[in-house]
């Protein structure tokens, strides 16, 4: 995420909704850029959620993310990038806590055209719903664990690299990055001790357009606008 030029020239970040899963996602964004300011909006409650992280850098604003009003008092408009996250104090079935993310998102495009969402949404079935709402990104809540509580079934002894490799406060992260011009035209298998030898990182497979090649053929030729996925340290 750091490496995204994106995010590195974020200076704010806007969080609607809370859940255990938050705590987690700030502490670890302010591990890679400590200066963020993280605006999170939600309603206060005692029970069922955790409190938002108390941190110089964040900013808790106590109101309803379906609201414009309040979302404006957060500073939606000056953002770039904003991410809805399952609000898992109100209770309910998947169907009603995904409704909240989704009326969130709708009242967000109201404001703004050209704001990033990424949603963490509870069921599959809202994913077209999402993207109907202007979603630009969404995530499964329980979706990864799944994958890889499996993974860890049959590898014994991955859950612990899964939390190096995938956590970035622990000094590693999965990064996105445009191929480097001296990549351009090598199969994927010659890039692989490339990458490591630059300094890179450790080469997991690249995007092309819409496509994700994870891991991809060894023969694959490396395009000029291709992005690599990267195991880096950081």
């Amino acid at each position: 995420m750091s490496d995204d030029p994106l995010f590195r020239e974020q200076e704010s970040l806007l969080i609607c909704g809370w859940n255990p899963q938050g705590r987690r996602m700030v502490l670890d964004i302010l591990a890679v850029s400590p200066s963020i300011a993280i605006t999170v909006v939600c309603e206060r409650r005692d029970r069922g959620c955790p409190p938002v992280v108390e941190h110089p850098q964040i900013t808790h604003i106590s109101g309803d993310s379906t609201d414009a009003q309040t979302l404006r008092k957060a500073g939606l408009e000056s953002e770039n990038i904003v991410v809805l996250l399952t609000d898992r104090g109100h209770g309910g079935p998947s169907q009603t806590l995904d409704a909240r993310t989704i009326l969130t998102a709708l009242t967000i495009r109201k404001l703004s055209d050209s704001i990033h969402i990424i949603a963490e949404l509870v069921s599959e079935r809202n994913v077209e719903l999402a993207d109907t709402a202007g979603v630009d990104e969404w995530l499964l809540a329980d979706q990864y664990s799944g994958v890889m509580l499996s993974q860890s079934l049959q590898s014994l002894g991955l859950s612990e690299m899964f939390t190096e490799l995938f956590e970035t406060g622990a000094g590693s992260a999965l990064r996105q990055t445009p191929v480097p011009g001296e990549l351009v035209g090598i199969p994927f298998a010659d890039a692989v001790t490339e990458t490591i030898t630059m300094g890179l990182g450790a080469l997991a497979g690249f995007r092309r357009g819409d496509e994700l090649h994870l891991p991809p053929d060894g023969d694959s030729v490396l395009a000029e606008d291709d992005q690599l996925l990267l195991f880096q340290r950081i």
